[in-house]
């Protein structure tokens, strides 16, 4: 932790309790194993408070002023993607073993994004933005296991290589859940909630819920009747799958 003014405070056995950077400050969790955990990096505007526990343990993290904490994992599959999480204030909790993140609030004009390593075909930046954030993370490696976006979501997801059928994809909802894979760790799906909408080029659907899955790049449309179209027709039915793939 490091900034332009430190303060240490220690409990009677001199025992780290908690460290406070007052004004625009930096911190990171650098990981022993790097090819088994992500490493966690972040920055603040006005402050940043780490609070531990036991003998030295981290149990959480508080950020005040514009907030940006990034997740770089290493280069593991052709999956692997990069997360950036961007907000006024982020608070990181860990879980008891102090090394290993368990939850992370990220509140007022918050932005996560997914930024894969290997560029593919199948490849899509996916840039999500909400003013709240709830994040809870798998036992273990500092990887996000579900990220839920709470009122008025965007969600824009460029692609990695670009074609004339392969356009930028627009999502919007009151409510988005991005969920992570417990093998890849990367993105699984996005699952929008109310009045939700996608589109891609001139193609376009609505309905009540769309769940979009990573692995057959398929949108499923449910709830509140369903309509899909483009330039030359339109379908409406109780149940659609586009397969944009």
């Amino acid at each position: 932790v490091a900034g332009p003014r430190l303060t240490a405070a220690f409990d009677d056995g001199q025992v780290l309790t908690r460290a406070t950077v007052a004004g625009s400050g930096t911190a990171s969790l650098t990981p022993a194993n790097a090819a088994d955990y992500t490493r966690l990096s972040m920055s603040a505007g006005q402050a940043i408070t780490a609070d531990f526990k036991g003998e030295g343990l981290l149990d959480k993290i508080v950020t005040q002023g514009r907030t940006n904490i990034r997740m770089d994992v290493p280069n593991r599959n052709a999956e692997a993607a990069n997360k950036s999480v961007t907000a006024d204030a982020v608070t990181t909790t860990f879980a008891p073993n102090g090394k290993d993140i368990g939850s992370a609030v990220a509140v007022g004009n918050a932005q996560l994004v997914v930024s894969p390593l290997n560029a593919s075909e199948t490849n899509y930046q996916t840039a999500i933005d909400a003013p709240r954030f709830d994040c809870e993370f798998f036992a273990s490696g500092n990887d996000p296991r579900m990220c839920v976006a709470s009122s008025k979501t965007k969600t824009v997801r460029t692609p990695t290589r670009p074609s004339s059928e392969r356009g930028v994809q627009n999502m919007a909802s009151n409510k988005l859940v991005a969920n992570f894979d417990p093998q890849s760790r990367e993105l699984a799906s996005l699952e929008a909630l109310g009045d939700a909408r996608f589109s891609e080029l001139d193609r376009n659907g609505t309905s009540g819920r769309i769940v979009y899955t990573s692995a057959d790049q398929t949108v499923r449309l449910r709830e509140a009747n369903p309509v899909v179209w483009d330039g030359k027709a339109r379908a409406k039915a109780p149940e659609i799958d586009w397969n944009t793939k």
